[in-house]
């Protein structure tokens, strides 16, 4: 072997060993913050100083508890080029509030909040025309999901959603002028049958743009015991 392969064999190894001694802090820190993927409580837990860069978990976010997880995040640095490829799972959790406040990503894949009662500010600072939220390619809820006037309010780029399950309590859209015909119709879909009392608010500008009359009319008269109100 010549020296200079010698050499380059030497530069090998070393690479590997700092890979590997990389690899060693990255799974000592998820293991411990994560607890071995056990974690449930995440409360204002990704807050400043942590970037797209840096928030690589090793498990799947799973909490029972999102509140405000990323909201102290106040230099908004947690931009995800896709957050359908981010390892967060919303199906367990009942306390949403402020839960995707300032994780931003234009595209969400399933956001699961079948068992969330509070959803309060789901989408704070998702009003930015760079990284809002733009399409939630499925939203599960379910008639334990309580939504708030707020839950959708900064979500003002939103323009695609397919809503699925059931919608048991009021929802307001009324901030999201973008929504298509699809995203208007599998919400009302979703609306829970012979359910009265409750009301879903939308963008008069998003159904004007997204329906003719007769459209709209033929849609709300399959939920008839909802109000259905455009503002």
């Amino acid at each position: 072997m010549t020296l200079a392969e010698k050499l380059t064999k030497v530069a090998e190894n070393v690479s590997k060993v700092f890979q590997a001694g990389k690899k060693s802090q990255y799974d000592e820190f998820w293991d411990n913050f994560q607890q071995n993927g056990n974690r449930k409580i995440y409360i204002s837990c990704f807050g400043s100083g942590w970037t797209a860069e840096t928030l690589k978990p090793k498990y799947t976010i799973k909490p029972t508890n999102a509140n405000m997880m990323f909201y102290s995040n106040v230099g908004e640095s947690l931009i995800l080029e896709d957050a359908r490829n981010f390892p967060l799972d919303f199906s367990e959790c009942t306390n949403a509030n402020y839960g995707i406040a300032r994780l931003h990503s234009t595209i969400f894949g399933t956001l699961n909040f079948e068992k969330c009662t509070n959803t309060q500010n789901l989408f704070y600072s998702h009003d930015n025309a760079n990284h809002g939220v733009r399409t939630i390619e499925e939203f599960k809820s379910s008639e334990k999901t309580v939504f708030n006037a707020n839950t959708f309010q900064n979500a003002t780029f939103l323009t695609n959603i397919n809503m699925t399950g059931t919608v048991a309590s009021n929802i307001d859209f009324s901030k999201c002028t973008l929504l298509t015909n699809a995203s208007i119709g599998s919400v009302v879909l979703a609306l829970k049958q012979n359910f009265s009392g409750k009301t879903a608010t939308f963008s008069d500008a998003a159904v004007t743009n997204a329906f003719d009359e007769e459209e709209w009319r033929y849609l709300t008269d399959t939920r008839p015991s909802w109000t259905i109100s455009r503002v």
